[in-house]
């Protein structure tokens, strides 16, 4: 009796003991699922904020100013900001938005329930696989520089306070290859070309960053719902009819001749 109480009480412990290995191994995941979530929020709030508050005056890569610089993230913001524009230009901000959504799959990752009788192996197949962060960062990057190439393609004049023009280097690239394969053209169709080209890059740009983002474009293209004409309330059953005028008397039946 007491060798079968003793051998019967092993298999729990090891149980036991994988249990809690697979506890500490969840909550060592999370806490590092969380962190990561939180310092790409932190990454995306620095960002926005270097972006908005660049001033082409200050101290960065691409110019040689010295003194204090007026970005809001100090020397490290200015840097960024620079480094972000001159790449490109204004899309750059859409770098915020990514980082932003990346840390809340994170966030909601971590927060993905897990019961505690579930093997290691259930557990990670009741978890959402975790997308390829690199995959996503690519179409980003190449939705930026063709959304670029359009800019750098639409405003052409020199100047302005951004330090490769509104399209920034990739856009610069992109409109200068445009405009090299549109030169073998005869001249006649070279300004058609290249317009086609921009809508091209433009729908390619714009259906990779709904793609990201998860954008519905054909939401977005219907009227909002504010907008649309109601149709009038119906009365309830009970008042239904008060208002209608009575119906007139039928005449009465004659009665048949005999």
């Amino acid at each position: 009796m007491a060798t079968q109480a003793l051998g019967s009480g092993g298999p729990p412990r090891r149980a036991s003991g994988g249990g809690w290995r697979a506890v500490i191994r969840r909550s060592l995941r999370r806490a590092s699922e969380l962190a990561l979530a939180l310092l790409l929020f932190g990454a995306a709030l620095f960002v926005a904020l270097a972006l908005v508050s660049y001033h082409q005056t200050d101290p960065s890569g691409s110019t040689a100013a010295g003194g204090i610089p007026l970005n809001w993230m100090g020397a490290p913001g200015a840097w960024v900001a620079d480094q972000a524009l001159f790449l490109f230009g204004p899309v750059a901000i859409l770098l915020v938005p990514l980082l932003f959504v990346s840390g809340r799959r994170l966030w909601r990752l971590a927060e993905a329930p897990a019961a505690g009788d579930r093997t290691r192996d259930e557990d990670e197949e009741a978890v959402p696989p975790v997308k390829a962060w690199w995959r996503t960062a690519l179409l980003l990057l190449v939705a930026m520089a063709l959304l670029g190439t359009v800019l750098s393609l639409t405003f052409t004049a020199p100047g302005g306070s951004l330090p490769a023009g509104m399209g920034g280097l990739f856009g610069l690239l992109g409109a200068k290859g445009l405009r090299a394969l549109a030169a073998l053209l005869p001249e006649a169709g070279r300004g058609w070309a290249i317009l086609a080209a921009a809508l091209v890059c433009l729908g390619i740009g714009a259906v990779l960053i709904g793609r990201i983002f998860a954008i519905d474009w054909a939401g977005l293209l219907t009227v909002p719902h504010a907008l649309r004409r109601r149709p009038a309330p119906r009365a309830p059953a009970q008042f239904q009819g008060l208002d209608a005028p009575a119906p007139e008397p039928r005449p009465a039946a004659r009665p048949a001749a005999p």
